[in-house]
């Protein structure tokens, strides 16, 4: 799939995204590199330039975002790219996050 290069990306948030963010107790994971995860989609020019991201199969425009802190703590942000707009639609650990996204 091809999408065009773009200035950066504009960033939508849902609700489930900030009610995963409040419910995760790790203060490392919230307050320092969630927002560098953020900071790098939105400088990102496409899809191409945003660290650690996948494509999920059987779905044209979900994909999601790796956040390996230790073996133990790993997360995955869910996320729906359409053109230049990502919607940041859940955050989750490893073992849930394809139970519940997409």
């Amino acid at each position: 799939m091809f999408i065009k290069p773009c200035a950066s990306m504009v960033l939508k948030f849902d609700k489930k995204f900030y009610r995963d963010l409040n419910k995760i107790g790790d203060k490392e994971l919230t307050a320092e590199i969630i927002p560098k995860v953020i900071l790098n989609v939105k400088k990102a020019r496409d899809i191409s330039e945003i660290g650690h991201l996948k494509h999920l199969e059987k779905y044209s425009v979900r994909y999601r975002i790796k956040i390996k802190i230790t073996d133990k703590r790993t997360y995955r942000i869910g996320v729906i790219i359409r053109g230049n707009a990502v919607w940041f639609v859940r955050l989750l650990h490893r073992t849930k996050i394809y139970k519940q996204f997409p």
